[in-house]
């Protein structure tokens, strides 16, 4: 894990479908559990929010880090810098400690947001950048094209769908995946092995999902507005799970199921409405 990642001990709090005051609650509540990183989006608009949140609890900037990411719309060279100067102020900051291109460019030509991402960076708007859904070519053109390397690539991650490919590549690039739908929406609350699992080590099947992708070395953004929730999720370190039951829940991906399988990006209004579209493949 990258020295950066260290730092937030594998663990993110996401903000997505948070507004208002259930997002303040919610980070309240996550910043006292312990969680020092959280996860914004353009697409989310709850980064107002969410600088209000985080000026309500008057944490110094130092002890938080964020993350947030640009909206495909503003890949064009006119809108790009200013909608991050927009996202800053809103935000209340003056750098993010990560960002992130939302999503490939639907053109499929992704060098011109690549080259302003790298100036967002050089211009010390972010400390670190990075992608989101990107496939292994994607990731590797991002290599090669930016001066720095990219800090992350934050996919689906999950025991029921099968991204060992892009794990691996990344690993072998020291780059780390960032988890989003790591509990796959609920659909592993029905999986008897992960329940049998939760059970040996009296913990939920939600810790043992999201801890079986962080021992795989991937950090791992969960949301929830309910405490027990946000407590459960961000203690999932401590407990190890065997070789066997490691291997056991990755042989959960054979049917390959994919949450988020629409995006604005391509079809519709919202990232993850559940319409159908050309997702990238991870190979």
């Amino acid at each position: 894990m990258e020295n950066f990642f260290k730092k937030t001990q594998g663990r993110c709090f996401g903000t997505f479908n948070l507004k208002g005051e259930q997002l303040a609650l919610s980070f309240k509540h996550a910043l006292e559990t312990g969680y020092n990183f959280f996860d914004t989006a353009q697409w989310y608009e709850n980064e107002f929010d969410l600088g209000e949140a985080i000026k309500k609890t008057g944490i110094n900037r130092s002890d938080i880090m964020i993350t947030t990411k640009v909206h495909p719309d503003n890949y064009k060279e006119e809108l790009f810098i200013n909608s991050v100067h927009k996202s800053l102020k809103d935000l209340k900051t003056d750098y993010v400690d990560v960002l992130l291109l939302h999503w490939p460019d639907k053109s499929g030509d992704n060098s011109l947001s690549l080259d302003l991402l790298q100036k967002t960076h050089d211009k010390g708007l972010a400390k670190y950048i990075g992608v989101s859904n990107y496939n292994i070519a994607m990731l590797n053109e991002a290599i090669n094209k930016l001066t720095v390397k990219p800090i992350t690539n934050q996919i689906e991650f999950h025991p029921l769908i099968d991204q060992s490919k892009i794990l691996n590549f990344a690993k072998s690039k020291n780059i780390d995946l960032f988890a989003y739908c790591s509990i796959a929406r609920g659909k592993i609350l029905e999986i008897s092995t992960l329940n049998n699992i939760a059970i040996r080590h009296k913990i939920s099947i939600p810790q043992v999902a999201q801890h079986w992708a962080y021992q795989k070395g991937v950090i791992v953004n969960s949301m929830s507005t309910k405490p027990d929730n946000i407590n459960d999720n961000f203690n999932i370190l401590n407990f190890e799970l065997s070789i066997e039951e490691m291997s056991q829940i990755s042989n959960l991906n054979s049917e390959n199921h994919r949450i988020v399988t629409s995006c604005l990006l391509y079809t519709s209004p919202s990232p993850r409405d559940g319409l159908q579209s050309r997702m990238p493949s991870s190979a």
